[in-house]
């Protein structure tokens, strides 16, 4: 599988409050979540060589990278799912997605366990991201060697 071209000679975007966004996790405030993943997600992308830049708006940025986890529960039960998606956009021009990954879902339904607890929630969504992480990483790698 190759990277869109369009992620080739790139500096992303990176934003302290838009680029990670939670919602729907429990037992936690969401800025607590996003938080720590926007700062693993920096040390990452630095640790790969990935180039980047942090700015208080990515509204202007040809290649601002957005992360989206969101927990919701299942309807007519107890169970939740999660939902971990990202993109790299294009906000110069409102057309342009480059990167858009399948989104990972996890249903927290098991056999004699009507719902998972917060801390099996919390712990799949930082297991999702950081394995969005490493698929995004790998993608920008190729389009830049």
């Amino acid at each position: 599988m190759s990277a869109p071209p369009s992620l080739a000679g790139v500096t992303l975007c990176l934003n302290p409050t838009t680029s990670v966004f939670v919602s729907g996790v429990p037992g936690s405030t969401p800025s607590t979540l996003a938080d720590r993943l926007y700062s693993e997600l920096k040390s990452f992308l630095h640790s790969q060589g990935v180039r980047f830049v942090e700015a208080p708006g990515c509204s202007k940025s040809p290649a601002a990278l957005t992360l989206f986890l969101n927990v919701t529960p299942v309807r007519g039960s107890s169970a939740v799912e999660t939902l971990v998606s990202g993109r790299v956009s294009n906000e110069v021009q409102a057309t342009g997605v480059w990167f858009s990954n399948s989104p990972l879902r996890w249903s927290g339904v098991k056999y004699g366990q009507v719902s998972p607890g917060e801390t099996a929630i919390r712990l799949r969504l930082l297991e999702d991201a950081r394995f969005m992480f490493a698929q995004f990483v790998e993608d920008w790698q190729a389009a830049n060697p």
